[in-house]
């Protein structure tokens, strides 16, 4: 998957959320900035609960990202199967 269309797909879901969470629409920078602070504060709660379980779930989370390329996201609903 190409560095962009990964942003472009990170950035749908965090609008979604941001519409989720009814956070303001005063402009992309404004909801940025206010996505940058959501994160450092969950970041440091994390951190501060377990900072090796933080480390561990974004390590995790990078790897399932990282494994997504253009056939997997061509499959049929339904076909793709997550093995643990």
């Amino acid at each position: 998957m190409s560095t962009q269309y990964e942003l472009y797909l990170i950035t749908l879901r965090a609008l979604s959320l941001m519409d989720e969470l009814n956070l303001p629409e005063k402009g992309i920078k404004k909801s940025m900035r206010g996505l940058n602070r959501f994160a450092e504060e969950v970041q440091e709660m994390m951190e501060n609960a377990s900072s090796e379980a933080h480390q561990r779930s974004v390590h995790n989370f990078n790897v399932v990202l990282n494994s997504i390329d253009d056939e997997v996201l061509g499959l049929p609903i339904g076909e793709l199967i997550i093995e643990k």
